[in-house]
């Protein structure tokens, strides 16, 4: 059986995610920082349905934490960086320890967690995956996301090098960048009727997407399918990466 670790799992795409990889048989670790109650129903959803499911708590901000978890966990198969930290302070007024946090969390998390599970499969002769969460924003950014918008530009022009680097060993490296997806921290932010209607209508789609709609894209990556598909940026965003302009949320 193969492992996959996707990091924040206890909510939202993370979740998503590790329930599309336990029902394609895979032994998920649900990797998170705080969230212990969401990823223990995540996990019991898993095992429930027959699936084999295992909790991790670790900030990925924090890399001897993360080489911790991995020694823990065991081998890796798969490595799915979906753990994010978010800012929202306009760029002028931004705290130096809050941009740090940002970084370590989304840049230096996943940069020490693929290094290692890299490393692992080199030494083990093995194939994998690694399938980092970017977002629409690094392309089409707008205000008061400054570090967040940095940090996601940082992971796609990760994903290319490492890519490159990586492929003799046969390990694939791929990035998606969702658009506007459901979940709940972006459901807070469209409590407001007309804000919900503004949002929607940006999106050629018509609709906010679904965290499933981006697990089953996770899940293509990791898949003999895609099996040729490496140094990718997919977007998965209703349309919203063709337009012009990008949302304002």
């Amino acid at each position: 059986m193969k492992t996959v670790l996707i990091t924040g799992a206890s909510r939202g795409i993370g979740a998503a995610t590790a329930k599309a990889f336990a029902q394609a048989g895979y032994r998920v670790v649900i990797n998170y920082r705080h969230d212990e109650y969401g990823a223990e129903a995540i996990a019991a959803q898993i095992q429930i349905a027959g699936g084999s499911a295992l909790l991790a708590q670790t900030d990925v901000a924090d890399p001897s934490a993360c080489e911790r978890m991995l020694a823990t966990v065991g081998p890796v198969d798969v490595l799915v960086n979906n753990a994010a930290q978010f800012d929202r302070e306009p760029f002028t007024h931004a705290k130096l320890e809050d941009v740090q946090r940002v970084l370590n969390t989304n840049v230096l998390g996943p940069f020490v967690l693929s290094q290692a599970v890299a490393r692992d499969l080199i030494d083990r002769g093995q194939p994998g995956a690694i399938i980092h969460i970017s977002s629409v924003l690094a392309q089409h950014a707008f205000e008061n996301r400054s570090a967040y918008i940095a940090s996601k530009g940082a992971v796609e022009a990760l994903t290319r090098a490492m890519a490159i680097e990586l492929a003799p060993h046969r390990i694939r490296v791929n990035c998606i960048a969702p658009g506007l997806i459901a979940t709940e921290a972006l459901l807070v932010a469209l409590q407001d009727p007309q804000a919900l209607t503004a949002t929607t209508d940006l999106i050629p789609y018509g609709r906010l997407g679904e965290s499933e709609e981006i697990a089953d894209v996770v899940l293509f990556l990791a898949s003999s399918a895609a099996r040729y598909i490496t140094g990718a940026v997919l977007p998965v965003d209703g349309g919203v990466a063709a337009r012009e302009s990008s949302p304002r949320i």
